[in-house]
């Protein structure tokens, strides 16, 4: 199930100096919500696995997954001051996608720290705000398509707050249009200094697993 949202990662990365960190999470069938990049798994039978078929605790036994960790146990982990970034990854029914956005934001309208919260699901980006007024939301626009004044739009008509893009979509002239909606922009997952020297402008955020990177970028 991918070991990306290990506990373990996410310290390391505030060790390493990160303000922001970013998680992927996923519904379990018993309603649990886990940290997780990889919503499906192959186990030894080559048998696949879907977390959303499997208890938390069916989940932690599956060798490559015992150590995934819920959110309540993240949020207890981490300084108040990180900033947290949270991906919903959609489940495909909407109503699994309603009860994960909806106990994600409720627990973290009861935080501090600064948050944003996104998803590939416009719906679900869409529907924080109804259960948590400190979170900003964002939408994860189709990957590899264009990002069109009308996909802007329709992100403003639904009360988002940043788009996120794929580095291979942005220009300057991407964040002109989308500032002039009232749009902020999200650039991911930039890992190469070169790509940021030859912006520019830069956006309003980059998700990248690369501690220093802008001490990479040539002045």
């Amino acid at each position: 199930f991918g070991t990306q949202n290990r506990l373990g990662n996410l310290k390391a990365a505030v060790e390493a100096g990160f303000e922001w960190i970013e998680v992927d999470v996923s519904l379990t069938r018993d309603h649990q919500v886990v940290l997780l990049h990889d919503l499906r798994n192959k186990d030894a039978n080559v048998e696949v696995r879907t977390v959303v078929d499997l208890t938390l605790e069916e989940l932690r036994a599956d060798p490559g997954a015992a150590a995934v960790v819920t959110r309540g146990e993240t949020l207890r982990q981490l300084p108040e001051g990180i900033g947290l970034a949270v991906e919903l990854k959609p489940l495909g029914l909407w109503e699994l996608n309603s009860i994960l956005t909806r106990q994600v934001a409720l627990q973290l309208s009861k935080e501090t720290r600064p948050i944003i919260v996104d998803s590939f699901s416009l719906a679900a980006s869409a529907s924080v705000g109804n259960y948590c007024q400190n979170c900003v939301s964002a939408w994860d626009t189709p990957q590899f398509a264009p990002v069109t004044d009308e996909l802007m739009q329709t992100a403003v008509i639904n009360g988002i707050d940043w788009l996120y893009v794929e580095q291979a979509l942005y220009d300057d002239s991407l964040l002109d249009r989308a500032h002039r909606q009232g749009l902020r922009l999200m650039v991911y997952t930039v890992n190469d200094p070169a790509v940021i020297a030859g912006w520019k402008a830069a956006p309003d955020g980059i998700i990248t697993d690369t501690a220093g990177l802008l001490a990479g970028v040539a002045k």
